[in-house]
């Protein structure tokens, strides 16, 4: 069940109640202190219609005839709850409660995404029909899934191209850039093209991925070198500076398109800040996984997005693709059975699946100290044999342990002590040190100095004497800073699933806590997981855990979806 109501949701809570007339004060507490525990659950709105169940679940007794009491106090406390977009601290809007804030972002967002796929479409599909024929040449399922993607992002202000790893989103992002650019530059002589993810490994993956297929196409050279290959984080690009954006709707971003992959990853606020600084004349793309795990803040921007665009009525709809047709996962494949079970639901295969693709998939209900740290044998024998740091880094990104939670012995601490003391019975790692050479590390906190950002990877290696971190740039190069002047960051043998989001590993692990709250373990975190695998997978955990999670489907409260169905412009 969810955690017990925290302090801060309590005494904000109470702060809340001291502002009603004593009527109402203890009703408004309990629903205050109600909303603030969801809301830490990324939640971005507390239906009322659910309240007795929520607050069963935090085991809080409501007072009684709080529906009564509610109505009386929505008439009475006009300062304190307001009915939408008002500066009131609490926000009533269509059964569901909001702070100020979120209601604010909501309504921002749904009225500025209408607003820009209202816009004009800058491209008939009669100008664009010979080169999508060009660039997507073949007739199966795969091939023609993409070229309706790319038509429907060409030919729409607002677009979103959808689908699991494997599908082809960027392979299509590639060509549909050629396909724009050709009729772009031949109307004006400058076009600013954004690549923008939600991280840094994913900015960089992003860029590499695009440098990579740009080379294949049948296009100028001219439209090739117009192809950028760079990517920057969505922080980075809107200049988060000091609690706020300096790009906003006063001083948006320069570009005519902005593609922004991982969209899955970004939060209600991110989200916010990002649409205030689209140009109005600007064409915006979004890439992603609606299946996989929600973004870390609230909100559940994507699958809200989503949700809309497939209702015939709402305006996102033209521009909405879903690709189904996995080039990475075929039939044959272990991984792609699997995480379809899982995204299914269908826990009554999953053994099965197991047994059947053994080379490629494992399952151990207990800890396996030396399967999870065997495979990191490669990056330490290359630092020992004098290799380049680049091919250092390589083969250290080849394998990751992932773990659902933070704390415990299956959790991200109690892994990383474990693998990092099962290998340095065999290196000779100086553990006692905080850092030595070998050691991977995370970055927790934004260095904007260094360009170094939340969740970003390095590993400490010695050069010339010297322990230096090195960490992949988002063009793909690599860059170094003494390990000293690294802010705050923490070991990186393991990492938790959210942070693995936007990054792939050829084998990757998945460790289960044995005892879990029941919503720490969902369909979302286990599918993420395992797609981040692309030749082989383990599991470690018992199947009550898994079977658990997999039947646990994440559902945040949010009135994002609703709004974009019923705007109008």
């Amino acid at each position: 069940m969810p955690k017990p109501i925290s302090y801060l949701d309590k005494k904000l809570g109470r702060y809340l109640g001291q502002f009603a007339a004593a009527p109402h004060q203890r009703l408004l507490q309990q629903i205050g202190m109600l909303l603030s525990a969801v809301r830490s659950q990324g939640h971005s709105c507390l239906p009322l219609s659910v309240l007795d169940e929520v607050a069963g679940a935090f085991e809080l007794e409501l007072i009684e005839n709080w529906r009564e009491q509610w109505r009386l106090l929505l008439d009475s406390e006009p300062n304190l709850v307001g009915t939408g977009s008002g500066s009131q601290p609490l926000q009533y809007r269509d059964g569901k409660l909001y702070f100020q804030r979120d209601d604010h972002a909501e309504d921002q967002i749904s009225k500025r995404l209408i607003q820009h796929a209202n816009g004009s479409r800058l491209y008939a599909e009669r100008d664009l029909e010979s080169a999508l024929d060009r660039l997507f040449q073949g007739s199966d399922t795969g091939t023609l899934g993409q070229r309706q993607a790319a038509l429907a992002a060409a030919s729409n202000p607002l677009a979103m191209i959808l689908g699991g790893p494997g599908t082809g989103k960027t392979t299509t992002v590639v060509k549909l850039l050629a396909v724009i650019l050709e009729q772009a530059l031949a109307l004006k002589p400058l076009y600013n093209i954004l690549l923008l993810a939600p991280t840094g490994k994913a900015a960089a993956r992003l860029g590499q991925s695009i440098k990579a297929q740009r080379n294949g196409l049948d296009v100028s050279e001219a439209i090739r070198a117009a192809i950028p290959s760079s990517a920057k984080t969505l922080h980075r690009a809107l200049e988060w500076r000091g609690g706020s954006f300096s790009r906003n709707a006063r001083n948006p971003l320069v570009a005519d398109l902005i593609v922004v992959d991982e969209a899955s990853m970004i939060d209600t606020r991110l989200m916010l800040g990002l649409v205030e600084a689209v140009p109005k004349h600007c064409q915006l793309l979004l890439l992603g996984d609606a299946h996989q795990l929600a973004s870390v803040e609230a909100g559940s921007v994507l699958s809200d997005l989503e949700l809309a665009a497939k209702d015939p009525s709402s305006l996102l709809h033209s521009g909405y693709t879903k690709l189904t047709h996995s080039y990475r996962f075929n039939q044959d494949s272990g991984i792609g059975a699997l995480a379809s079970a899982i995204n299914l639901g269908n826990t009554a295969d999953i053994a099965r699946i197991f047994d059947t693709f053994s080379d490629e998939l494992t399952w151990s209900e207990t800890l396996d100290s030396e399967a999870l740290s065997q495979p990191y044998y490669k990056y330490l024998a290359a630092i020992e044999d004098g290799a380049a740091p680049e091919q250092i880094y390589a083969y250290y990104n080849e394998w990751r342990v992932l773990c659902a939670v933070r704390e415990g012995e299956f959790g991200l601490s109690g892994l990383n002590a474990l693998i990092e003391i099962a290998l340095a019975a065999k290196f000779n790692l100086d553990i006692e040190s905080r850092f030595y050479s070998g050691l991977p590390v995370m970055i927790t906190q934004n260095d904007y100095l260094q360009e170094l950002f939340n969740g970003d990877i390095g590993l400490i290696l010695e050069v010339d004497g010297e322990l230096r971190a090195f960490f992949e740039a988002e063009d793909g190069t690599m860059k170094s800073l003494l390990a000293a002047r690294l802010p705050h960051v923490e070991k990186a043998f393991a990492m938790t699933v959210h942070k693995s989001q936007g990054s792939e590993f050829n084998e990757c692990a998945l460790v289960l806590p044995e005892r879990a709250r029941r919503e720490t373990i969902s369909r979302e975190l286990i599918y993420t997981a395992i797609t981040r695998a692309k030749k082989a997978f383990k599991l470690m955990g018992s199947e009550v855990t898994l079977l658990d999670g997999v039947t646990t489907s994440t559902q945040r409260f949010s009135g994002l979806a609703s709004r974009l169905i019923r705007s109008e412009v």
